[in-house]
């Protein structure tokens, strides 16, 4: 399982063509809401970049109105949101996991 879990973090070499993965998280607020996203930035984040030093994973802090939000761009421009409120840390890496298989759809 952990090999499998592995792979699909290999992005640089599996999704060409995604420029970037960012975390848009609410600052105060109610916590609950970005409990997920928290939880993977806090776990996953750094294995993440330690994979991929190529791929920018920027992480923004915003106002306590902001959605807890995941954006892929990929080559072209093209961007695809993924909200991920109230998701737990599971549902945010399989949002994740969609967002740089996505990729493969997207004309570079």
């Amino acid at each position: 399982k952990e090999r499998r879990r592995m792979s699909w973090r290999l992005i640089a070499k599996n999704a060409s063509n995604l420029r970037e993965l960012r975390f848009l998280i609410p600052v105060g607020g109610t916590e609950n809401v970005s409990s997920g996203l928290r939880s993977f930035i806090s776990n996953q984040h750094k294995d993440l970049k330690m994979l991929n030093p190529s791929l920018n994973l920027p992480v923004r802090e915003g106002f306590s109105d902001q959605t807890p939000t995941v954006i892929a761009q990929y080559g072209q421009g093209v961007e695809k949101v993924a909200d991920v409120t109230g998701m737990n840390e599971a549902d945010v890496t399989n949002t994740v996991k969609k967002l740089v298989e996505a990729s493969r759809f997207v004309k570079e």
